[in-house]
């Protein structure tokens, strides 16, 4: 039987995007031309795209172009374009028991059915503010701020 394991995930971008009342539709529109993907309603993800909000997404890839490119493409003032990529850090957790681990500690329900592979949240665990990304049956990804990251491994390691 394989051992969880949690490890960290070297992320190249991560660049949150909010659209205005009124351009969700045009905001949309670019995010699919530019990422080849319509983006997610939230709770769900679409390729590098995670759906925080209507309106409101975050996007994780290994590209380090991605603030650039948002940032010109939404230079009309169209869409709020932050970037984060040096404020986070990606954990993987996968493995026997962390979905157990998880839900220990996470106050919505993690069950497979309520939180398919694809789902995404913000929430709190520890104390502490989270993105989490399901992979797989048996797999996380949680997006957490750098100033924390020694904090969430010492808190996994327990």
């Amino acid at each position: 039987m394989a051992e969880p394991s949690i490890t960290e995930c070297p992320m190249g971008a991560v660049v949150q995007i909010g659209a205005w009342p009124g351009t969700m539709d045009h905001v949309a529109a670019v995010l699919h031309r530019l990422a080849g993907t319509a983006p997610p309603p939230a709770g769900r993800t679409a390729g590098p795209i995670l759906g925080l909000a209507p309106g409101r997404w975050l996007l994780v890839d290994d590209d380090r172009g991605w603030p650039h490119r948002l940032a010109a493409a939404f230079a009309d003032g169209q869409a709020c374009v932050t970037d984060l990529s040096a404020a986070s850090v990606a954990l993987r957790l996968a493995g026997p028991g962390i979905p157990a681990l998880m839900r220990s500690h996470i106050a919505f329900d993690l069950h497979e059915r309520a939180f398919p592979v694809g789902s995404c949240a913000q929430t709190h665990i520890h104390h502490m503010a989270v993105t989490l990304r399901r992979r797989g049956v048996e797999s996380f990804d949680l997006l957490v701020d750098r100033s924390f990251a020694g904090s969430w491994l010492a808190w996994l390691a327990h």
